[in-house]
């Protein structure tokens, strides 16, 4: 038995196989379809022949709305573009333009509040006219300020609009701020209930007596942070040493009672309206009823005082 040798190894230059290149998809558009003519009823004179009437090529705005059908119809589901809605159009004739682009589903759930994603893109489902215009009053008055310096136009047909925003605002911010801090005092009485509320229940639910670890951990948890919280509030009212915390509850009530203020502000101004000599003679008489109330004050205590007195002398001391 003859065993045939190996053959050497032929050493040739390595040379790479290219692919073969893969047949590439071609997506052909539908050819927008002719629009059919209407038969001629003119009918030719003499012995003149028929002759075809050529169909008109179809308008582009028509092939542009095909090519876009035919595109929406080619795309995957996913990709599909978000039709806007109609323009709205006012009884005036007036045109409203949508404010924003809709967006499919999915790049609403991706933007950084989805939340407010969804509920714009309802209302631009939804609209049937113009949003709320806040451009006018002072805006409008800056508006046409700027655009007539701008221009080096002359301002002073202006002064009456600008007064009738700027006159008395300092008197007008301190009655809008002092309105919306008792709104505010309002708004925290209320909030101050509902948390009440709030911490009865928490309350309940951590005397309930079926609490596993976990759950009186979290509830635990949140009582310390409350707790935490109040006893930061009391260190920096006595760190700064508020004058408010010493004042009589008594000065206190006398400087919030309606009534008391109203009738103090109505004798003000019955002063005000006296002359400085008037004023004087007042302020001498006031001085006077001032000095003799006290001293029958005094007289009563002390009067009291003695009756008192003599009333226990009389009673044998064991």
């Amino acid at each position: 038995m003859k065993f045939r040798p190996i053959p050497d190894p032929v050493l040739t230059p390595y040379r790479r196989k290219k692919p073969e290149p893969k047949s590439l998809v071609q997506i052909v558009l539908p050819r927008p379809q002719p629009v059919p003519q209407p038969p001629s009823t003119q009918k030719p004179a003499g012995n003149e022949p028929e002759t075809k009437s050529n169909p008109k090529p179809d308008n582009p705005p028509k092939q542009r709305e095909n090519l876009k059908k035919a595109g929406n119809e080619a795309a995957p589901k996913g990709k599909q573009q978000v039709r806007m809605p109609p323009v709205v159009v006012l009884e005036d004739g007036t045109v409203v333009p949508q404010p924003f682009r809709a967006v499919d589903p999915l790049t609403a759930l991706a933007s950084p509040d989805p939340a407010l994603a969804f509920v714009m893109l309802r209302q631009l489902r939804d609209m049937q006219g113009p949003m709320p215009d806040t451009s006018g009053g002072a805006l409008e008055v800056i508006e046409k300020l700027e655009t007539d310096l701008k221009a080096g136009k002359d301002v002073t047909a202006l002064t009456d609009e600008i007064s009738s925003y700027i006159m008395g605002d300092d008197a007008n911010i301190e009655l809008y701020m002092r309105l919306h801090d008792a709104h505010d005092l309002e708004r925290s009485r209320e909030f101050d209930k509902s948390i009440a509320k709030w911490e009865d229940f928490c309350n309940g639910c951590m005397r309930r007596s079926d609490l596993t670890v976990v759950e009186g951990m979290a509830v635990i948890s949140y009582i310390h942070d409350q707790q935490r919280s109040i006893f930061s509030r009391i260190d920096r009212k006595r760190s700064k040493g508020d004058a408010a915390i010493s004042r009589d509850s008594h000065e206190l009530v006398e400087r919030i009672n309606r009534p008391t203020l109203i009738q103090n502000k109505q004798l003000q101004q019955k002063f005000d309206e006296a002359s400085p000599q008037e004023r004087e003679m007042l302020r001498k008489l006031g001085f006077k009823l001032e000095n003799a109330l006290a001293a029958r004050i005094t007289t009563t205590t002390e009067t009291q005082t003695v009756e008192i007195v003599q009333a226990n002398e009389g009673i044998p001391v064991v």
